[in-house]
C-alpha cells in the first residue's frame, strides 16, 4: 500500500511539473530527429530480468523480461529496447489502468557516491536488496507526448529538463532513444561517454508492478565502447 500511495503522489507531482514546465519551455525546443527505426547501431548488449516476479496487486501487470542496449551509428544516441512478459500500451493520460508508467534513471558518471538515492528503492519489495546507484537523470513515462512520442529526460537533483528521448511503442515492447547530450557528467559537464547505469521502475497508474534488476544490487552497467 506504501508503495501505491507514493506512486500516486508522484503522479500527482509529474502532472504539475509538465504543466510548469510547458509553460516555461520556447515552443521550438528541440525533439530527436530520425526516429528509431531508421537507425542502425552497434555495440549491443542485452540484459534480462527474471520472469514472473511482478508484484502489482491488480490483474493486469507488467513484467520486464530483458532489455537491449546498442549506440546509434552516428554514436549520438543510446537505443533501448525493453521487453515485456505481456502487451504493451501507451500512457493515455488519467487513471487509465493499462498505459506504461514508471521511472529511468541514469547514473550518468556510474558513481554511486553522486547523484540521489533511486526511486528503485521505494518501491522495492522488502525482500529485494536495495541499490547503491546514484542517480543523476530521471526520464518519465509518465509524461509521455503523444504528439511527438517523447518523454523528458531531467536532472535529479534540480529537476532541469535537458533533453527528451523518443519512445516507440510495439506489441510487447518499448523502443527508447535517449541522446547522449541530454546525459552530461554531473560533475564536470562534459559530454556522456557512451558509459551509464540504469534501472527502471515500471507499471501501471494504480501501481508499481516491476523493476529491473541484476543481483545483488539491482544496476543495469552499459559500455559502448566508444573512444
Amino acid at each position: 500500500m506504501k508503495g501505491r500511495n507514493i506512486l500516486i503522489l508522484s503522479i500527482t507531482a509529474a502532472l504539475l511539473l509538465s504543466t510548469i514546465v510547458s509553460c516555461s519551455i520556447s515552443t521550438n525546443s528541440p525533439y530527436i530527429i530520425p526516429l528509431v527505426e531508421e537507425l542502425g547501431g552497434k555495440n549491443e548488449d542485452w540484459f534480462h530480468d527474471p520472469q514472473g516476479d511482478s508484484f502489482g496487486f491488480e490483474e493486469f501487470q507488467y513484467d520486464i523480461t530483458s532489455i537491449g542496449m546498442f549506440i546509434d551509428e552516428t554514436e549520438t544516441y543510446f537505443i533501448m529496447h525493453i521487453m515485456f512478459n505481456n502487451p504493451v500500451s501507451a500512457p493515455s493520460g488519467g487513471f487509465d489502468m493499462y498505459g506504461l508508467v514508471g521511472y529511468l534513471e541514469i547514473d550518468a558518471d556510474q558513481n554511486p557516491s553522486t547523484g540521489f538515492e533511486a526511486s528503485l528503492n521505494m518501491f522495492a519489495p522488502p525482500e529485494e536488496p536495495l541499490t547503491s546507484m546514484g542517480v543523476d537523470y530521471s526520464i518519465q513515462f509518465f509524461e509521455y507526448d503523444h504528439l511527438f512520442h517523447t518523454l523528458p529526460v531531467y536532472r535529479k537533483d534540480i529537476f532541469e529538463l535537458t533533453g527528451y528521448a523518443n519512445i516507440e511503442f510495439g506489441e510487447s515492447s518499448c523502443t527508447l532513444q535517449i541522446p547522449l547530450s541530454a546525459l552530461p557528467d554531473p560533475v564536470t559537464g562534459e559530454d556522456n561517454d557512451g558509459n551509464i547505469d540504469f534501472g527502471f521502475v515500471l507499471g501501471t497508474v494504480p501501481e508499481p508492478t516491476d523493476i529491473a534488476h541484476t543481483e545483488p544490487d539491482r544496476i543495469y552497467s552499459y559500455n559502448s565502447n566508444l573512444e
